[in-house]
């Protein structure tokens, strides 16, 4: 089945009919009003019926200290429910249809250690009256076993009869009857479990001494991203997906880019995520919407921002202070006195880049055997791409590159990633973290944000990672699952100015937090002034557009720009050179994410950036909101 987030429009679609195709339920839906619509997930949003909810397991919190698995019984596809509990968190996911041999059914009890938590979906019950009595015990065996563990959330998918099939079912550490088995109804039963809809169902009869008729617990839901349909923020599904498909559809048939992801979320909600094209041209594998795209840039504000902003928080780096207390490197230059403030700013007057590899490549393009071997060793452990490691002390070959290159004359605006090479070892030097152990363990663990991650070839399966270039002057071959950007490459793929990969679901989850004041799944993971500062502008009196790493619109309306006209003067975001882009707006709590490889094949390709083709899909959304709320 494909993952939940490629169908999730269509799939919460399928709430006219119990139990009708989604084709005839996108019908029925397509001639019905949006009001009906949107009553109608309310309803089903209502129904949930938490029973049990021991030491206030749910919603989920602290997503890192959990390992999961996700069960359904009753079904042997994977499942909806399964789905999108993988947009909140990774776990193994296991399925057994009913009339699974009772072998197999003893055989998952030991297949299920090593987890902490169960998550468990009983769906087709209208099936158990006729297995016959042997499965049956076997089931109720099974169920037993796992609610008596101590650390099973079951969630029956049916009506509150059914919880009679089980005699020790309310030992469960949690336990929630979500009445129906339809696809809506199981995206939302998932997005329960981690706080993004509400519980507030009650029973509507009794079930033998053990539950009451009205017995029902409440729980809050706005703890993180909300996945549903345009209609619940007053937008149109149709207007929405038909000129968002003609404006991508036409991108790819353009060549801009083979295929992307775009995610838009209004109001804490995530009302449109669909994933268009392929890989690459070829369209040899579909793009899905757990793919990994190379975030290029967008590393500065996804990973070396707030990595930076707690340090900040916690005062341990002060903005304004010399950068020479943080980097003694450059003691004795004329970049000694430069603040972080500056740097961040782009008001440093540093150099834009420095293309680093040129030094390691003679005057045939070929890599000098001095900086490069086939093989790993001490001497050359870092990993550049596949058969290409580069020696140790590189790296300091690179800081010192940096500590000599002139700065500019002028105190103004200029961009520059120089610093961001930088940062990580700032952050591992007041830490004593690396700075991916660091981002993952404050930061992308906490947030449920798996996907986020520097060099996803150590972690992930090749197909699920997009292709970036065909390199031609460094690689010299198909980038894939390395990082593109040269320099984060010869720092062995972890840098503040490149290298992050990740889709866009995980990636949300990160701007979310920021929109949200540093707060997501109940911790506050930055404080919220901290954000405020990062996000604000810092020198506009020098023309300069920039906040603290990250980008904003143009102090005067007259000044190109290529986000949105609409986009106010608090939102914030940035873009990344292989074709990405990710913006929040506080004022209309907006977010929309868009990842591409518009870079493929080669980086010539400026097709992207002659059509301002982030413009026109940023100002789409901004099309969407009603002239009421501008």
């Amino acid at each position: 089945m494909q993952v939940f987030a490629d169908y999730r429009l269509s799939s919460l679609l399928a709430i006219c009919l119990l139990g009708c195709s989604l084709d005839i339920s996108a019908q029925i839906y397509r001639r019905s009003s949006q009001e009906s619509q949107v009553a109608r997930l309310q309803q089903f949003e209502r129904s949930l019926t938490v029973l049990k909810n021991a030491e206030d397991l749910l919603p989920l919190q602290h997503l890192d200290r959990h390992r999961f698995l996700a069960f359904s019984i009753g079904t042997g596809e994977q499942t909806v429910w399964q789905d999108q509990i993988g947009t909140y968190a990774i776990g193994r996911r296991v399925s057994l249809d009913w009339e699974s041999p009772a072998d197999s059914i003893d055989k998952m009890s030991f297949r299920m250690g090593g987890n902490d938590l169960y998550i468990v979906g009983i769906h087709q019950l209208e099936r158990w009256q006729s297995l016959a009595p042997s499965q049956q015990v076997a089931w109720q065996d099974f169920v037993s076993k796992l609610a008596r563990s101590g650390r099973a959330v079951l969630m029956v998918f049916g009506p509150p009869s059914s919880l009679a099939y089980f005699p020790e079912i309310e030992k469960s550490s949690a336990l929630v009857v979500a009445h129906y088995d339809v696809p809506s109804v199981q995206s939302l039963a998932a997005q329960l479990i981690f706080g993004a809809v509400q519980g507030r169902g009650r029973l509507t009869e009794s079930v033998e001494n053990k539950f009451h008729k009205g017995n029902g617990l409440h729980l809050n839901g706005d703890w993180r991203l909300k996945y549903t349909v345009p209609e619940e923020v007053g937008w149109s599904a149709i207007m929405l997906e038909s000129q968002m498909d003609k404006l991508v559809e036409d991108a790819i048939e353009e060549q801009m880019f083979p295929g992307c992801q775009v995610l838009i979320a209004k109001d804490g909600k995530v009302v449109y995520e669909k994933a268009y094209g392929h890989h690459t041209y070829d369209e040899l594998r579909k793009v899905k919407s757990t793919d990994l795209y190379d975030l290029a840039s967008l590393t500065k504000v996804s990973a070396a921002l707030p990595a930076l902003m707690k340090l900040v928080e916690d005062e341990r780096l002060s903005l304004d202070a010399p950068m020479l207390r943080y980097w003694p490197d450059w003691s004795g230059t004329d970049k000694a006195g430069l603040s972080m403030r500056e740097m961040l700013a782009h008001q440093a007057r540093l150099q834009p880049y420095i293309t680093f590899y040129k030094k390691t490549l003679n005057g045939r393009g070929a890599y000098k055997r001095k900086y490069f071997r086939e093989d790993s060793s001490a001497r050359y452990p870092v990993r550049v791409y596949e058969n290409l490691y580069l020696r140790a002390d590189f790296k300091d070959k690179m800081y010192q590159q940096i500590r000599k290159s002139p700065l500019y004359a002028n105190t103004e605006y200029m961009y520059s990633g120089l610093s961001f090479l930088i940062y990580p070892e700032i952050v591992k030097n007041l830490t004593g973290h690396e700075f991916g152990a660091y981002l993952r363990k404050y930061f992308y663990d906490p947030l449920g944000a798996r996907r986020l991650t520097f060099n996803p070839w150590e972690k992930f399966p090749a197909d699920e990672i997009v292709p970036t270039e065909r390199d031609s002057v460094f690689r010299k071959e198909l980038v894939k699952a390395y990082v593109h950007d040269e320099a984060a490459a010869m720092l062995g793929g972890v840098s503040g100015n490149a290298g992050l990969f990740s889709n866009a679901n995980d990636l949300a989850k990160l701007f979310q937090m920021y929109l949200n004041g540093g707060s997501y799944g109940g911790e506050q993971l930055i404080a919220s002034e901290v954000i405020e500062e990062f996000t604000d502008y810092q020198y506009p009196e020098n023309s300069n557009r920039r906040g603290l790493g990250f980008d904003k619109p143009p102090l005067a309306e007259e000044q190109e720009r290529y986000m949105s006209n609409e986009a106010s003067p608090f939102s914030f975001g940035h873009t990344g050179f292989t074709g990405t882009f990710v913006w929040a707006d506080p004022q209309y709590n907006l977010l929309v994410v868009f990842l591409s490889n518009r870079v493929y094949p080669s980086r010539k390709n400026r097709s992207y950036y002659h059509q301002q083709f982030t413009k026109r899909l940023h100002q789409l959304v901004y099309d969407q909101i009603p002239s009421f709320e501008k």
